[in-house]
């Protein structure tokens, strides 16, 4: 029986549960994106706009390894997507929650 990875959306005979290393999510995860320590960009965007963008966010970011457009893409990249769609993001964070950040009160 086939599963989809939530990480790379591609049928896989083994789809394990694991853990997200940057928020309290579990996925069912192929063993690929599993070897690679990849995180949903979906996932990966929220923590993002959570620090306010890619250049507050921890450290650890640089590590960091998501599937998306066909591929696997390191930090980066990752940042390069965030910055180009950074409206769109936080739009349809906003559309989900409610997003605020310490200073003025609303991410706009």
């Amino acid at each position: 029986m086939c599963s989809s990875c939530d990480i790379c959306n591609r049928d896989a005979e083994n789809v394990e549960a694991i853990s997200s290393g940057i928020a309290p999510v579990t996925y069912g995860i192929c063993e690929e994106c599993a070897e690679k320590g990849a995180e949903n960009i979906g996932v990966v965007e929220f923590w993002l706009a959570s620090f306010g963008g890619p250049e507050n966010a921890p450290d650890f970011r640089a590590k960091l390894t998501s599937y998306f457009d066909g591929e696997y893409k390191e930090w980066q990249q990752i940042s390069d997507r965030y910055n180009r769609n950074e409206k769109q993001i936080l739009a349809s964070l906003n559309e989900e929650f409610e997003l605020q950040d310490d200073v003025s009160g609303k991410i706009e």
